[in-house]
């Protein structure tokens, strides 16, 4: 910044909330300079992903009682700042609908008609309740969220709707009488149920486990916390009966944490995991299970979910207010019951006939050019793996790596989860022999009909295929946009889900190509992550580790936020894959995550093979020996010469 003629001092911050780059300039006497002006400069010094969102001028930064710049000054300035030769007030009625609804989903003081969704704090989760509260106020158009992944700047966007009918969602008739009578598994529960009928191939249990550190816990403490987060949500009492139905218990056993003592940290990393493998992971009761590893001043807590009862933002939830329910259990208990059921929900959903009409077209002629799963290398035909066991793999990509792919996002307009789709589709993609791939995602489709919806526990998960084809001349920006837009014009016609899809393709091009087995799974921008990543300061970090396993799956990418940066891991089924090729295909990955945290986006990004399998190939193929002036015959003419006795040719007997 003080290469740039003009500015005298210059401090670097982050303000909003997602982090956004922000600038505080000094700048020389006399001299004026606009915020375009400096970000011009700037462009042509540092990468896109390092000029700032916000920039605030002074003639004299601001200063502490002890002379230093004083930084939470400035950060509080910055985040009020806006210039207002940036800022317009939103025009005519659909702008000013845009705006309010933005506002109020992203808890801003004043929206421009020129600010982008997601360079304001926007993500693809914000982006379906943006839709749903257009919906109800008249403004849609035929794919509403591809819109706005296509023209994410609220005047831009507001230009793709039109005002007509109010969309209503269902509303939840309450049955508190019959709270506890059973109730219909969703599609996807059904899905996972009867996944896991004994002799079926590649038969699996519905578990994630989550693995937590820090300081040891006091274990009453911790069992009176977990009583507490059981009797306030249903879903963690509820069992499937045996002929497929499901039923929330009025009550459950109290918690017993078992705690067990190691000698170091890798010995209670090995208990653990041998708790997680003899775990009684029974096909029809649910409940959650967990286990305490203790060694030294510190432990490991290892925490075991059903996805038959929770999805991944109910993770995230049930974490949040175990933590909360520990370090406070006196407000914990305080707090005012839940009215939503998961059960009144699941019975009071409904989708209205112009949706279902308009996806059953879409995805009907989606599925005349759908791409089939990834063609992976297998070492194993899955007909012949009865039972799967997952092992996984993981990287953590660090904070700052992260934010900066944040930052990248934001300016392009496009969020983080499709990005990393993007290159989790692509490496899948070179190992399918450069192949157009199409993988199931997993969605958390909680519709926006009661003010408790994000509070309640239960698995409304939905899956998504999105289809990736290989561009190789094109930039990674130009990439990137396909997904997104692919990820976006799926959400719109979301009422359908993966299930539909892969029966008619079955119809259609045979059973064997139906399959959808490959899985991305995203937790970003799902629940509270800052609140997540905090839960450490008084209570456990989120830790590396965990596994998930899902029955007919080969493979499960999932990735969610945590202290240090945001995690990524494949989980995928032991002896389906040679297992150094699955770990090079990882590694592939993880190079292609950096590269695109580090590269220009207006170019192409390459995808090298790791240094390790290019040094085996390498050697493997240096064939090089000396090679001799003697012709093949002029050996056998010596050797006749040096042996004339012998005999040259043997003929029938």
């Amino acid at each position: 910044l003080t290469s740039v003629s003009g500015i005298n001092r210059a401090v670097a911050v982050t303000v909003s909330n997602p982090p956004q780059l922000a600038v505080a300039v000094e700048t020389d006497s006399g001299v004026s300079m606009t915020a375009d002006e400096l970000k011009n400069a700037l462009s042509g010094i540092v990468p896109e992903y390092m000029v700032p969102n916000h920039i605030g001028f002074y003639e004299t930064l601001p200063v502490s009682a002890n002379g230093k710049i004083d930084r939470k000054a400035i950060i509080s300035e910055l985040n009020e700042l806006r210039p207002q030769d940036e800022y317009e007030a939103p025009e005519g009625r659909i702008e000013e609908t845009v705006a309010a609804v933005w506002k109020q989903l992203l808890t801003l003081e004043k929206v421009s008609r020129h600010d982008s969704f997601f360079e304001i704090g926007g993500d693809s989760l914000l982006a379906t309740g943006v839709i749903s509260e257009l919906g109800r106020a008249g403004l849609t158009s035929d794919a509403p969220l591809k819109s706005l992944f296509a023209a994410p700047k609220l005047r831009d966007f507001s230009a793709t709707l039109t005002e007509g009918k109010a969309k209503k969602l269902f509303t939840v008739k309450e049955d508190p009488a019959n709270r506890y009578e059973p109730f219909p598994l969703t599609e996807v529960q059904r899905a996972y149920w009867m996944g896991q009928v004994q002799g079926l191939s590649l038969n699996a249990k519905t578990y994630y486990l989550i693995e937590l550190e820090g300081r040891i816990l006091d274990r009453d403490r911790l069992n009176r916390a977990l009583d507490m987060l059981v009797s306030r949500h249903e879903m963690l009492r509820s069992h499937v009966t045996d002929d497929g139905m499901q039923v929330i218990e009025r009550n459950a056993p109290a918690c017993d944490v078992v705690f067990s003592y190691s000698e170091n940290r890798e010995q209670a990393v090995n208990a653990a995991t041998e708790w997680w493998n003899c775990l009684n992971k029974d096909e029809t009761n649910h409940p959650f299970a967990a286990a305490g590893f203790v060694f030294g001043n510190s432990m490991r807590l290892s925490v075991a979910f059903s996805y038959m009862n929770l999805d991944g933002f109910s993770v995230k939830l049930m974490l949040k207010e175990l933590a909360e329910a520990y370090i406070n259990p006196e407000e914990y208990a305080s707090r005012a019951p839940l009215t939503l059921s998961f059960r009144d929900y699941i019975l009071s959903s409904e989708t209205d006939d112009e949706s279902m009409a308009s996806a059953k077209k879409y995805w009907d002629e989606k599925i005349e050019d759908m791409p089939d799963a990834p063609h992976l290398p297998l070492a194993l035909s899955p007909d012949r793996i009865q039972k799967s066991h997952f092992i996984r793999i993981d990287h953590t990509l660090g904070r700052n790596d992260w934010n900066r792919l944040r930052e990248k996002a934001r300016k392009y307009g496009i969020t983080p989860s499709a990005i990393l789709l993007q290159a989790y589709a692509s490496t899948l993609s070179r190992y399918s022999g450069e192949n157009s791939v199409t993988v199931n995602m997993t969605l958390f489709d909680r519709k926006p009909v009661h003010d408790e919806i994000l509070s309640v526990a239960g698995d409304f998960t939905s899956l998504l295929p999105i289809s990736y084809r290989p561009s190789l001349n094109r930039s990674f920006g130009e990439s990137v946009k396909d997904i997104a837009e692919e990820l976006a014009a799926g959400l719109d016609h979301r009422e359908l889900s993966s299930i539909y899809i892969q029966r008619e393709l079955s119809k259609r091009k045979g059973l064997s190509m139906a399959s959808l087995p490959v899985i991305f799974t995203s937790t970003l921008g799902v629940g509270d992550d800052d609140a997540v990543n905090c839960i450490g300061n008084d209570f456990l970090r989120i830790a590396d580790g965990g596994m998930s396993e899902t029955p007919q799956v080969w493979l499960d990418h999932q990735l969610y936020e945590k202290a240090e940066g945001i995690y990524l891991t494949w989980d995928y089924v032991e002896g389906l894959f040679d297992d150094s090729l699955i770990r090079e295909m990882f590694a592939c990955y993880i190079d292609v995550v950096y590269r695109i945290v580090n590269s220009d986006w207006n170019r192409p990004i390459s995808q090298e093979l790791p240094q390790a399998t290019v040094e085996t190939r390498d050697r493997v193929n240096d064939t090089a020996a000396p090679v001799t002036d003697l012709l093949l015959a002029e050996r056998i003419f010596s050797h006749a010469i040096a042996n004339p006795d012998v005999t040259a040719i043997f003929y029938g007997d």
